[in-house]
């Protein structure tokens, strides 16, 4: 495909990837947020279960298990975040080689 039609092609296709990057990395998102909460709050965050954990008078404690488990499904998905971050190298390092090829080097600072 060639034309102004490729040009969306691919630009849907970035969006897509960038979307699938996304939602791979929310688990380590979310097991991040979980240690933090946990660690400002003071409440423990143990695999043995849920702890009771008030702040502002809500008990999170629940909420908190759940958040920090997730870092047994960053275990697992580990191996495809690693490739993610391997393939967007790849892909930046290309971008960047082309541009300097086709004379479109990104421009520095120049007296």
């Amino acid at each position: 495909m060639t034309g102004a039609g490729s040009a969306g092609v691919r630009r849907a296709a970035r969006w897509g990837c960038a979307v699938l990057v996304a939602l791979l990395w929310l688990p380590a998102l979310i097991f991040a947020a979980g240690i933090l909460v946990a660690r400002v709050t003071g409440c423990g965050a143990t695999e043995a279960g849920p702890e009771p954990c008030l702040v502002a008078g809500i008990d999170i404690g629940h909420r908190l298990y759940a958040m920090t488990m997730m870092g047994w499904v960053v275990v697992g998905l580990s191996p495809v975040m690693l490739a993610s971050l391997v393939l967007a190298a790849v892909l930046v390092v290309r971008r960047l080689v082309r541009r300097r090829a086709a004379g479109r080097a990104y421009p520095t600072s120049r007296p």
